[in-house]
């Protein structure tokens, strides 16, 4: 499987608050993902 897009992403790292943008790509996730679903 595959999968692609922008993300925003927020947190803190000591204490101050950081913010960001970026893009994502993920390949051949489809067969874990599927695995640790319940029925």
């Amino acid at each position: 499987s595959y999968w692609e897009g922008s993300i925003s992403v927020e947190g803190t790292i000591l204490g101050k608050l950081i913010k960001g943008k970026g893009y994502v790509e993920l390949v051949g996730y489809g067969k874990a993902l599927m695995q640790d679903l319940p029925d």
